[in-house]
């Protein structure tokens, strides 16, 4: 990640029969000047966030993309979409 970032977020999509997960990382606190990037451990942070589900109500497992944003003063959000 660049030395000056601010905010740094993964969108983990679920499908019944994938996961995929794009990351983003900006040095300014907003979205629209975010870039793409993929860290050197994907595989690995996307299994822990979708291992969240243990945790959830059973009834709140069926998500459809989760965002999980962090920012270099350590605040974070962890956001579900149950669209249909």
């Amino acid at each position: 990640m660049p030395q000056d970032w601010k905010r740094t977020w993964i969108v983990v999509t679920s499908a019944e029969t994938a996961t995929a997960a794009k990351f983003y990382v900006t040095t300014s606190y907003r979205d629209e000047d975010a870039e793409e990037f993929v860290p050197c451990n994907v595989q690995e942070i996307t299994r822990r966030i979708t291992g969240l589900n243990d945790a959830l109500p059973p009834e709140q497992r069926r998500w459809k993309s989760a965002r999980l944003a962090i920012d270099s003063e350590g605040e974070y959000e962890l956001k579900y979409d149950y669209a249909r």
